[in-house]
């Protein structure tokens, strides 16, 4: 099953972060905007390079020795660079674009709006649950997405197995701080989630 996370980099290959400050949106091409930020977003989600092998060298291999994490700090930096990716995307006049990157501006300024509106709906996603909860997407980073073609992929996948654990204990940190807020799973997504752990 191919996570969630994987979503913005299927329809337009492009994410979302201001590139450097110092390059004023008038100095640099939609083009150039796009590969910067497709560039920055892969960087922020270890999942996401795995899958994709976005980069090369030690850059990939760093991020593929990596899980992402499963906190809300992280869901909330990610609506927040989604938010400057819209900002910055605003800058460019679309009457100057082709029509190639008009509808890649769309479609990204869509995707990247789908993200922002989440923020409302965080403590409504279930950590653990039998479809895209972490006890199902960490399973599947390691077992369906990680490579183990090389040596070097099997010293990178032994490097992200051992953060198996810290993931999953923040996934039951975030679950337990719901229920504290009176939030939890129907019974029927409980029982099956459960059912589903032991079966793995």
């Amino acid at each position: 099953m191919v996570s969630e996370r994987l979503q913005l980099f299927k329809v337009v290959v492009v994410a979302v972060l201001l590139l450097p400050r110092t390059a004023p949106a008038q100095s640099r091409s939609i083009d150039d905007f796009f590969r910067g930020f497709a560039s920055a977003w892969v960087r922020h989600d270890p999942f996401l390079a795995t899958f994709t092998r976005y980069f090369a060298g030690a850059d990939q291999e760093r991020l593929e020795r990596q899980l992402t994490p499963e906190t809300v700090v992280y869901k909330r930096d990610r609506i927040r660079r989604a938010k400057q990716g819209l900002t910055e995307l605003r800058k460019f006049d679309r009457s100057k674009m082709t029509e190639e990157q008009r509808v890649s501006a769309d479609v990204m300024q869509w995707q990247l709006q789908m993200i922002v509106d989440e923020e409302r709906y965080l403590d409504y996603t279930f950590p653990l649950e039998q479809f895209q909860g972490a006890n199902v997407s960490l399973i599947n980073a390691l077992v369906v997405v990680h490579p183990l073609v090389t040596a070097l992929d099997a010293e990178n996948y032994i490097a992200a197995l051992r953060q198996l654990g810290m993931r999953m204990e923040e996934a039951m940190e975030r679950s337990q701080q719901l229920v504290n807020k009176g939030i939890q799973p129907p019974k029927f997504i409980l029982q099956a989630t459960i059912e589903q752990m032991k079966r793995q």
